[in-house]
């Protein structure tokens, strides 16, 4: 059994990594801004596959993101195996067809971040 860390997981793709891990036996964290969602999706998933499933509810645009998951998942004291850094953003519709300008301003706020969440959890393990 192992432990994997999901960041966008009340919706989309991040909902279905998370089942599809807890379907494999997995232990997880959760990582999304929404607690009401995150804490449906815990009861949901923990009777469904009985599996641990911890959350933090947390928004990842926030500068010090990183410092407090790294800080809850320290306190858990939960060894994390897999990382799947999922949270984002998208500008919906044909890529030749969105606002460049409106993308151009979500990459340079999402890889502003100083700490990427990856490479913290690889140096903590």
């Amino acid at each position: 059994m192992e432990n994997v860390l999901i960041t966008g997981t009340t919706s989309g793709i991040g909902k279905t990594f998370a089942e599809k891990f807890v379907s494999m036996g997995n232990n997880i964290i959760l990582v999304s801004r929404d607690r009401q969602k995150l804490e449906q999706q815990q009861l949901y998933l923990q009777k469904k596959y009985h599996v641990a499933v911890n959350f933090i509810a947390y928004d990842l645009s926030k500068e010090d993101a990183v410092d407090l998951i790294m800080e809850q998942i320290c306190n858990w004291n939960i060894p994390i195996n897999f990382l799947v850094n999922n949270a984002g953003f998208n500008e919906c519709g044909l890529f030749t067809k969105t606002d460049i300008s409106k993308e151009i301003k979500k990459l340079s706020q999402r890889f502003s971040i100083r700490k990427p969440l990856g490479i913290i959890l690889i140096l903590h393990n």
